[in-house]
């Protein structure tokens, strides 16, 4: 570089009042750039620097306003649009008409050509129809909204081997929970109705569940503590049963413990009652007095206070089992209190005793 070229120059001060010569160039000093002068205007005009430190930011977004800036397309390393001291995060290009935000290198954010967002560090759409995904880790396990069906979908990987899909139909607003990788597959559904159906996609009742085979459903109520199932309502009665033409059973520690069936017949440790009560064993009342009777019509058998066995016919009693096991009929009392007395009858002409190995009548 032998040739020189040496202009005169001066301070930004004094620059801001000298307007030199028609074209003529000048250096200003404090701002390290050059200077071009009209003869007309004061301080002339400086040039901008390559770093643009020279000028104002006020005075740069009034010149770029609607401005086009054009950018390379970069990559998720190398975005073009970059932050100062921090290369590898910004804003770069995919592929055409698309636009990606990428942090330490990898792109995290991504918009398409139609305008679907995905939010993963992935680097596949797990459909097109997406038109939001979100992406929670390197697994590419998505959420996904679709407006198509009105769904959120969460799957693991691009191809739902298995997801949850959210899905409030257009036709029916219905919500209904889908599991598996096939499509539909459907395992509830709550409906515009406010029925909540499981394993049925059409609910009939409040909640509907319907098992597959010999499935049942089960409660538990945690490891320790009774299981415990309510049923009540505002007016009316609380039923529970069968629909269809099955018998009804109430099942304990594994096995059936009563049985009603269609016909109504109750059955207690039978599973196939012939009578209206049938019970396979004995029957025990543990409270004594009229309140804890077997009841017949007329008819009423129960254990008093007193450890009597009384029966009643029409209000009256008409015989007792008393404490020393004496049958007395007629009578509340014993006629005669001899142990061996074991029958005692009183009648209008009279009593009659019975005793063992023996039979004495006794009138008046």
């Amino acid at each position: 570089m032998a040739d020189q070229l040496q202009l005169r120059g001066g301070t930004t001060t004094e620059h801001s009042t000298f307007t030199g010569a028609l074209r003529e160039v000048t250096v200003d000093t404090t701002k390290d750039t050059v200077v071009v002068h009209d003869n007309a205007t004061a301080g002339g005009h400086p040039l901008a620097k390559e770093d643009l430190s020279n000028v104002a930011a006020a005075t740069a977004a009034t010149k770029l306003a609607n401005q086009t800036v054009a950018f390379n397309a970069g990559a998720a390393g190398t975005p073009s649009v970059t932050f100062s001291g921090d290369t590898n995060t910004g804003i770069y290009s995919p592929g055409a008409d698309q636009v990606a935000i990428s942090t330490n290198g990898t792109g995290r954010l991504f918009v398409d050509a139609s305008g679907n967002v995905r939010i993963s560090s992935g680097s596949s759409w797990a459909t097109s129809d997406a038109t939001f995904q979100l992406g929670f880790n390197s697994n590419e396990a998505f959420a996904t909204t679709y407006f198509d069906a009105h769904s959120i979908t969460v799957g693991a990987g691009t191809s739902y081997k298995n997801k949850i899909r959210i899905s409030g139909t257009g036709a029916d607003n219905n919500i209904t929970f889908h599991v598996g990788a096939s499509s539909p597959n459907e395992k509830m559904r709550l409906d515009s109705s406010g029925r909540l159906g499981l394993g049925t996609s059409s609910p009939s009742f409040p909640f509907h569940l319907v098992t597959s085979g010999n499935n049942g459903a089960a409660v538990y109520a945690g490891t320790s503590g009774a299981n415990q199932i309510y049923l009540g309502n505002t007016a009316g009665e609380s039923v529970v049963g069968t629909l269809s033409n099955h018998n009804f059973g109430i099942i304990a520690n594994g096995g059936q413990k009563v049985t009603v069936t269609t016909g109504g017949n109750v059955g207690i440790g039978t599973t196939s009652p012939t009578y209206p009560l049938t019970v396979a064993g004995s029957i025990f009342i543990s409270l004594r007095g009229s309140g804890n009777s077997l009841l017949f019509p007329d008819w009423l058998i129960y254990n008093s206070a007193t450890g009597n066995a009384l029966v009643f016919d029409n209000g009256s009693e008409r015989a007792r089992i008393d404490s020393s096991g004496r049958l007395l009929v007629g009578t509340s009392t014993a006629i005669d209190s001899s142990s061996d007395a074991v029958l005692q009858a009183a009648t209008n002409n009279g009593a009659f005793i019975a005793r063992h190995y023996r039979y004495h009548s006794h009138n008046g």
